[in-house]
């Protein structure tokens, strides 16, 4: 995978194709171009369908908790899920339809549903929770990606090779627009990347299994 110094110079030598702010890309500034690039094609990515950084996670419960604290790294929450049993999650609903029943995945009996809201960044409950215990809610979410923190450290694997790309040019678009430089030579590539990673997203969505090529 790509690191963040290759990302760097990549886009330096971009930068320098043109008329470039001399000695204004600084290392600092670039990593602050680089950071603003990753996080503009994250939500991007998030915007363009389900399944890209999408997680797991469960959380222990205590018997008549009210509120679940929402950790940082989420972004968008797309299921609460209790346990019932030892080792089947039945969704939560949001906010509606209190008072009614479901059933259980390959069960019989029905229970009655939690439901929940999302106030002051926290899940809170309809009701207490009953029991608890551990792994007894489990969220699926989307997170952003993992902070880059050196010049050494590669990009996340999620970001294929049309992403980087994107980064790259994005970067570079990022630094040119701290100098002042609104315009750049390479907008229309730019535009172009942005337009593969549209599409390899929608066929990563739209196909039954996905197979990332490592080379």
């Amino acid at each position: 995978m790509i690191s963040r110094g290759q990302i760097k110079e990549k886009s330096r030598t971009i930068l320098n194709r043109s008329a470039a702010v001399k000695g204004y890309y600084t290392d600092e500034r670039m990593d602050q171009a680089i950071e603003e690039a990753m996080d503009l094609i994250a939500v991007e990515m998030f915007l363009a369908g389900e399944g890209w950084q999408t997680k797991y996670r469960t959380y222990t419960i205590d018997d008549g908790q009210l509120f679940l604290p929402i950790d940082p790294d989420i972004t968008l929450i797309n299921e609460v899920a209790v346990l019932v049993g030892d080792t089947v999650y039945v969704p939560m609903l949001y906010n509606e339809l209190r008072g009614l029943t479901q059933a259980a995945p390959g069960a019989v009996s029905t229970i009655a549903p939690y439901t929940y809201q999302i106030v002051d960044n926290k899940i809170y409950f309809s009701t207490s929770i009953a029991g608890g215990g551990a792994d007894f809610i489990r969220i699926k979410f989307t997170a952003y990606p993992d902070e880059i923190k050196n010049d050494s450290q590669p990009l996340p694997a999620h970001f294929d090779k049309a992403m980087q790309w994107l980064i790259i040019y994005r970067s570079a678009t990022s630094a040119a627009q701290m100098a002042g430089k609104a315009n750049t030579e390479w907008a229309n590539t730019e535009r172009l990347w942005y337009a593969k990673c549209i599409d390899v997203m929608n066929k990563r969505i739209n196909q039954s299994r996905f197979i990332r090529d490592f080379c």
